[in-house]
Formats: C-alpha cells, structure tokens, sequence
C-alpha cells in the first residue's frame, strides 16, 4: 500500500512539473526537453542542449509552443541579443482557454525576426498564469543565430543558377 502511495505521489509531482515550452521539434527547439521551468530559474534554466537555429533577419518566423498544463493568461515572446540579457519584448499572445480538453495543447504564431546579426541570440516564451496573484511565469529559451545571409528556416534553398550558353560558335565538316 505505501508502495502505491508512493508512486501516486511521485506521478502526481512529476506531472505537475510542466507548463510551456517551445514545442520539442518544432522551429526553434527548446535548450531543454523540460517544461517546468519557473521564474526562480530565469532567464533560461539550464542548457541540456547545444541546438542553434539559423534565422535570417526580418524573416517572418513561425514559431511553436505546447503548453502541458492548461492555465488562464497569456504567453509574451521575448528576444535577447546575447548572453540572455537586455530582454526585448517582440509580442504578447492571448491564452485562449475554449475548445480544449486535453493536454497538451500546441500552439502556433508568427514573428518577425529581429533585424541584427548575432551568433548567441535567445528567443524565450514566457506563460504569466493569471489564476494566481502575484500571476506565476513559467519559460522556456531557444538558441539561435541570426544573420543577413541564413537561409530562412524551414524553406527551401534556392536552385543553383542554369549555365550561360555556350556562345562558341559550332562548325560543322563535310
């Protein structure tokens, strides 16, 4: 019986430790596969992966977000130049609660790729729960390098150009 209780408790806490991330193999991978990354750990929690998502600047970026533990509020994508400082709001998004009964639920929008070059840039998503007073934040951070140059993520590259003509005239013999 303790046994049973025990594991009740373990699932229980484990279960509870999720609330948003970047969506694991979506655009922007998350730094970690962990979900329960509170506003103590800010800016970003530790790094389990070294993953990089090449961008180009003002590129419109579609970028995707699962939230395993549903919560009244909005989501807020903020953007860091380097070494997750100077943290620039890039846009809010509504938490829309209907419609859903299950978790986890994935979500999708677009941003505009901040116009700089940098080669440690962070995109976060931060979750401000507003069922709770002071609202809780949970984040997750993905790595990413931003360039003039980078292909678009996710697009496809472009054909390599056709050949000029061969412009030397042809003889032909009898």
């Amino acid at each position: 019986m303790k046994s049973l209780l025990f594991l009740i408790i373990f699932f229980e806490s484990f279960i509870s430790l999720g609330h948003t991330r970047w969506k694991l193999n979506g655009t922007t991978p998350p730094r970690t596969d962990n979900s329960g990354i509170k506003s103590s750990g800010a800016p970003c929690g530790t790094r389990k992966y070294n993953t990089r998502t090449k961008l180009k600047a003002g590129q419109t970026l579609t970028i995707e977000w699962e939230e395993t533990i549903d919560h009244p509020g909005h989501y807020e994508i903020w953007f860091s130049e380097a070494n997750d400082e100077n943290w620039i709001l890039l846009k809010q998004i509504a938490d829309d609660q209907s419609g859903r009964d299950t978790t986890p639920h994935f979500f999708s929008n677009t941003i505009i790729v901040p116009n700089v070059t940098c080669t440690q840039c962070t995109l976060q998503i931060r979750q401000l729960m507003t069922d709770k007073s002071p609202p809780s934040l949970y984040f997750s951070c993905a790595d990413i390098d931003i360039s003039p140059t980078h292909p678009v993520h996710g697009g496809s590259p472009s054909p390599e150009p056709n050949p000029p003509p061969n412009k030397t005239p042809v003889t032909c013999e009898e």
